[in-house]
């Protein structure tokens, strides 16, 4: 049990700030369950003064789904993914290894392109030139509805599986950890509903997206997108 029946929002909170949530590295790979309870435990900030949560409320870290999410209104079945490109993943270990410090071209790891071999990235890291077409309009924003609707799609796999248990309610949370220089968000995610659109017509689909952007949470639903700011319970930009 990760929060044992927090009566109300206060309450939530005050047990949320007791859980250490720091995320290690390890060989440049975080750690799948530090950073499910990071993403889920800044997803229940954001919505403790939300209509979302009915009191009391506990949180059990279970498997298949992730989380259990026990409310006045019923049980929520909560599991969480992050959003990373693999490639991306294997250049900053390379990076550190070989490289410290050297420059990476983002422009390399967009949806879509072609994955980098080990001896491509080596060139890269050493020449340290960000050289590459210019981003049309839009294109980054199309990129990242692109990795998160990629994200979503493979989960959705998951909530077929026999072993997977369903709930009244089934929510989605992704941890955006992907390599895009600055763009819009609300642009970005206006695409991605759209992008979802023609996949919620079937059983195997989670009511609610969560996405956990930097200091934000994207709330996504058939109709319509709203923006949370998450509350910085464990000082976590004092120490930035």
């Amino acid at each position: 049990m990760i929060i044992n029946q927090a009566e109300n929002p206060k309450q939530l909170c005050e047990q949320l700030a007791a859980i250490k949530i720091d995320i290690h590295a390890v060989h440049g790979r975080q750690r799948k369950k530090e950073v499910e309870r990071w993403t889920a435990c800044r997803l229940l900030a954001a919505l403790a003064h939300t209509s979302q949560l009915s009191f009391s409320v506990s949180v059990q870290h279970e498997d298949r789904p992730d989380f259990r999410i026990l409310t006045a209104s019923g049980e929520v079945g909560l599991e969480a993914t992050t959003a990373m490109s693999e490639n991306y993943a294997e250049c900053i270990v390379l990076r550190d290894k070989e490289f410290p410090g050297a420059l990476i071209n983002m422009g390399r790891f967009l949806w879509g392109t072609r994955k980098m071999t080990k001896d491509e990235m080596r060139a890269m890291l050493e020449s340290g030139k960000l050289s590459g077409p210019p981003l049309r309009d839009g294109k980054l924003e199309c990129n990242w509805a692109s990795y998160i609707c990629s994200c979503v799609d493979a989960k959705q796999l998951t909530l077929t599986k026999l072993e997977f248990r369903r709930y009244a309610r089934n929510w989605l949370v992704i941890h955006d950890n992907l390599p895009l220089p600055s763009y819009s968000l609300m642009d970005g995610s206006e695409l991605l509903m759209s992008m979802l659109k023609i996949r919620r017509s079937g059983p195997s689909m989670f009511d609610e997206i969560f996405i956990e952007h930097t200091d934000t949470i994207l709330c996504i639903t058939k109709n319509s997108v709203t923006r949370l700011p998450i509350p910085d319970l464990w000082g976590i930009r004092r120490r930035k």
